[in-house]
């Protein structure tokens, strides 16, 4: 399998996951938006006051991870024109580490303050973080593909050099 398929598929995941976020207000049935609802619940809080609102109705994550997602996919999209880039894969932990001190410095003094953190705040910390989480998952998620497809099975191996399974 190449790298495009893998590529692909991503990409297509994270467009499907953004479009739910922005459409969950927009949908006509209670039913559909209550069962979008409940899946972003499985990863964010929606607070109300902490969430963007289109015509009255919150969108399905708030602003931080709507900036986070909507970043990670904008970064999906522009992975092709970065991915002549390489970073040894002992260095990302420490990129994604860094990536997130923002966030976490944003929500750390919300919750040691007890002063509600900036809508922009949330906006920059989620963004960065979701567009630079793109560019450096994306290789590993095309390489993590690449070598399960490629792989031999054991039972290949066993019909191969003899033995039963």
């Amino acid at each position: 399998m190449t790298g495009r398929l893998p590529y692909f598929i991503l990409l297509g995941f994270s467009l499907l996951w953004c479009t739910g976020i922005y459409v969950t207000p927009f949908l006509v049935t209670e039913q559909t938006a209550a069962f979008l609802y409940s899946v972003y619940n499985q990863v964010c809080h929606q607070l109300s006051d902490h969430t963007f609102h289109i015509h009255g109705s919150p969108l399905a994550v708030c602003i931080r991870c709507t900036a986070l997602y909507t970043a990670f996919l904008g970064g999906a999209l522009l992975y092709p024109l970065f991915r002549q880039y390489t970073i040894s894969i002992t260095s990302y932990r420490y990129y994604i580490i860094l990536l997130a001190v923002p966030m976490v410095v944003d929500v750390g003094a919300s919750w040691a303050t007890g002063y509600s953190s900036t809508a922009i705040s949330r906006i920059l910390s989620g963004g960065l973080f979701g567009f630079g989480a793109a560019l450096l998952l994306i290789p590993i998620f095309i390489e993590a593909v690449h070598q399960l497809t490629t792989q031999k099975t054991s039972y290949t191996f066993i019909k191969k050099h003899g033995g039963s399974v």
